[in-house]
């Protein structure tokens, strides 16, 4: 009887192979026809080789942080990394760049002409009116910091502006009327060693009721201006709106200085006197040069006038 010899098939195609990068294996079999392999067919029925050898993209680390965006102030500063065998964003998962706030110091202010000087100053008592003015003595409380650079940028000196400080009536020590001081460096030093605290409402309703008139030092023929300095919106109370609502309807023009982005947008647009963008002005970093450039406008806005 003739019998029929064992026999290899051909070999399978190579499986997938076990990595898409950095080396992986890929493997192919075959059959031996009528009897057992490495028996009656001589060799292996599997076979493997090495594929996809090619490095995997990768991020490379970051690099240096570059320069500043602005030589002061705050601005950005960038750095990048590179993907190792691959592309950005397709092969390697992420951004290749990277940035960050860069906080240099603070930029030298350019101090314009004082805008509270010539012919055109109008005569006008300005009482200053702040939730937070008499806390903690002009060092440490940015309020009565504000106040008194503010001061000293009014024309104060050829009499056509006067000044005061509105505090309640149970602690009348820590303000001063429009007859109290003729001179800066008075108001300053009275500034400088104010104590204890106040609230608004009560100031609002001694502005409206001592304040204006000939026996502290309102001038008849003087506008009557008040600008409230404002660092806590939770002060400003519906009877301390409503206070100011009765002043101004007493003549006295109001303008406003938020000293925190936090201050309510429609409460100090309710109070203040029109146009609102000339009697309302609110600070959102805080730093030097916002600081001085609202208090430049609303000085000019003081002593010209906004009509």
């Amino acid at each position: 009887m003739f019998q029929r010899l064992a026999s290899w098939t051909s070999w399978s195609a190579y499986s997938t192979c076990s990595r898409t990068c950095g080396g992986g294996q890929q493997s192919r079999s075959r059959i031996c026809n009528g009897g057992q392999a490495g028996r009656d067919c001589a060799g292996s029925d599997k076979q493997s080789r090495a594929c996809n050898r090619k490095p995997c993209p990768t991020w490379a680390e970051w690099g240096p942080f570059g320069e500043c965006s602005v030589s002061c102030g705050v601005g950005e500063k960038g750095r990048s990394r590179a993907c190792l065998h691959g592309m950005p964003g397709l092969d390697c998962p992420g951004s290749d760049t990277e940035k960050a706030q860069c906080n240099l110091e603070d930029c030298p202010v350019d101090i314009p002409l004082n805008p509270c000087c010539g012919d055109d100053v109008r005569m006008a008592d300005v009482a200053f009116v702040s939730d937070s003015a008499h806390y903690g003595g002009v060092i440490g409380n940015r309020a009565l910091r504000f106040i008194l650079n503010t001061v000293n940028d009014l024309d104060i000196s050829s009499g056509k502006i006067k000044t005061s400080l509105v505090s309640n009536k149970c602690n009348a020590r820590t303000g001063y009327f429009f007859n109290t001081f003729n001179e800066k460096s008075q108001i300053t030093n009275h500034l400088m060693r104010l104590p204890g605290n106040d609230e608004l409402q009560p100031m609002v309703e001694a502005l409206r009721m001592a304040y204006y008139n000939s026996d502290n030092g309102h001038r008849g023929g003087a506008a009557k201006v008040s600008v409230l300095v404002v660092d806590d919106d939770a002060k400003l109370t519906y009877k301390a709106i409503d206070e100011v609502m009765k002043t101004k309807r007493d003549g006295v023009e109001i303008f406003i200085v938020a000293l925190t982005p936090g201050v309510d947008d429609f409460k100090m647009y309710f109070m203040a006197d029109a146009p609102k963008n000339r009697h309302i002005y609110k600070m959102k970093t805080g730093d030097s040069r916002e600081s001085e450039n609202i208090r430049r406008a609303l000085t000019e806005a003081i002593c010209k006038g906004t009509k």
